[in-house]
């Protein structure tokens, strides 16, 4: 029995042995912690870019037609034959084919005559040759300056009419042949058609009549 226990005890004594050999090789090793850190998370803003507003610019285009100004109308009558001598007279003008008088102005002692504020457009130029219903005074006839002239005679009553490449002759027997109607004539005119008026300017125009 006391053999049983001695090798039981020296069993026991190896097992003591081996164990603290084994635990002596035994390299303890550091323990890593891990902490979990929190990363923060990059949060991207998109800022809108701003076009510049567009600026209204108001241009004025010139127009293509001219606005119309007032106009004048100047110029000298007079009566050529032997001499040239101013002849005293009325310069009006008139509306095509209707014959409506729009502006006229009088002639002075020199024959000149200024006519303001015309509007610019065509009229009928009417001079005036004489009042009566008799030649003029030393003149065998009277004639206008060419043949784009006619010879227009006025009534009372607002009523005319034109005759075409004629003479003062031609109108006094005309007027002579309505004696009895209701016609009296008060005016006898060199006239002349499509008379431009420019804008705003001083328009001049001088009328030579001719003595015959």
């Amino acid at each position: 029995m006391f053999q049983n226990d001695s090798r039981f005890l020296l069993c026991l004594l190896s097992l003591i042995l081996l164990l603290s050999a084994c635990i002596a090789q035994v390299t303890v090793e550091p323990t890593v912690s891990f902490t979990a850190t929190n990363v923060p998370t990059a949060t991207i803003t998109l800022t809108p870019t701003l076009s510049p507003s567009p600026t209204a610019t108001l241009t004025l285009v010139p127009s293509e037609t001219p606005i119309p100004l007032p106009a004048s109308l100047t110029g000298i009558v007079s009566l050529s034959g032997d001499s040239v001598r101013p002849l005293v007279s009325v310069v009006e003008l008139r509306e095509a084919e209707s014959f409506d008088l729009l502006v006229k102005g009088d002639t002075n002692t020199r024959g000149e005559y200024r006519i303001e504020d015309i509007q610019p457009g065509k009229y009928e130029l009417w001079v005036l040759i004489t009042t009566k219903s008799s030649m003029v005074s030393g003149c065998g006839d009277v004639r206008p300056p060419d043949e784009t002239w006619k010879i227009g005679v006025n009534f009372e009553g607002d009523k005319a009419l034109t005759i075409e490449n004629a003479y003062l002759s031609k109108a006094l027997f005309l007027v002579e042949n309505l004696q009895g109607s209701d016609l009296h004539a008060i005016g006898f005119y060199a006239v002349l058609s499509d008379f431009e008026i420019a804008s705003g300017i001083e328009n001049k125009f001088d009328v030579a009549l001719i003595c015959e």
